[in-house]
């Protein structure tokens, strides 16, 4: 355990499907998924640019 009195915390983040090279793929789904000792926290999900630079802004 953490000086908090909690357990392990892990941040899982995963991006959704797009075809490389096209230009009818411009945006995709960006997932974030927050664990505290296995137990699920907190989910967010939000549309993002491919190859832009937006999705950190988003996932916070």
């Amino acid at each position: 355990m953490t000086g908090s009195g909690r357990g392990r915390r892990l941040l899982g983040v995963e991006d959704g499907s797009f075809e490389a090279f096209s230009e009818s793929s411009r945006s995709t789904y960006l997932c974030g998924v927050l664990m505290d000792s296995g137990v699920i926290r907190d989910v967010r999900l939000a549309e993002i640019s491919v190859d832009g630079l937006d999705a950190t802004e988003r996932l916070l």
